[in-house]
């Protein structure tokens, strides 16, 4: 098999249209950005990678719609934060569907070391599970919203630089209810 990287000039790799839905990235390499998607449309949906490598970009990617999926991929070399989910509704309890499984978060937070975590879902209703998360200086998942759900994730080798919050962190706001955090183990991260 070849390998394939997919490499751009501009700002972002990808945007799409109000409506798009339903399109599967297999197997790509996505390198050397600013950030891996541009304003994405509100209603889109079923957006899936599967196996795919994302390194070397300086922004995080803002991910609205419903339903979009990173599974087994992996993200390494970020100036900040990786990921920020939106979607679903708050106010009706209706989950975004988003969904994070089996990928690796390695290396990030190198210039903006707080604020932006490797995944920072909002709203309602976001899936990580069987994730691992290592070498960051700040917190590597902040959780803004309702009934999102962290599972089976290791932590390792992350609050490198800072000692104001954790490895996981879930607010000050007490109306975020209903987030579960199950069976994670956390290793060689500063005290709080």
């Amino acid at each position: 098999t070849e390998e394939l990287v997919l490499v751009s000039n501009r700002d972002k790799f990808m945007q799409f249209e109000e409506g798009t839905h339903d399109i599967h990235f297999e197997n790509l390499t996505f390198a050397y950005q600013e950030r891996l998607f541009g304003d994405m449309g509100v209603d889109s949906k079923r957006i899936v990678f599967d196996h795919c490598a994302f390194h070397s970009f300086t922004r995080p990617s803002a991910i609205k719609g419903t339903a979009y999926q990173f599974r087994d991929c992996a993200f390494s070399h970020f100036a900040g934060g990786v990921l920020t989910f939106f979607g679903g509704s708050r106010a009706r309890l209706t989950a975004s569907g988003h969904l994070v499984a089996g990928c690796t978060f390695r290396d990030f937070q190198h210039l903006k070391q707080t604020t932006y975590p490797a995944i920072w879902p909002r709203e309602c209703g976001v899936a990580v599970r069987d994730c691992r998360f290592e070498d960051a200086a700040h917190n590597a998942i902040r959780l803004i919203g309702n009934d999102h759900f962290v599972g089976w994730c290791q932590f390792e080798n992350v609050l490198r630089e800072t000692l104001d919050c954790g490895a996981a962190y879930a607010g000050r706001n007490t109306s975020y209810l209903g987030n579960l955090f199950l069976g994670c183990s956390f290793k060689n991260t500063k005290p709080v």
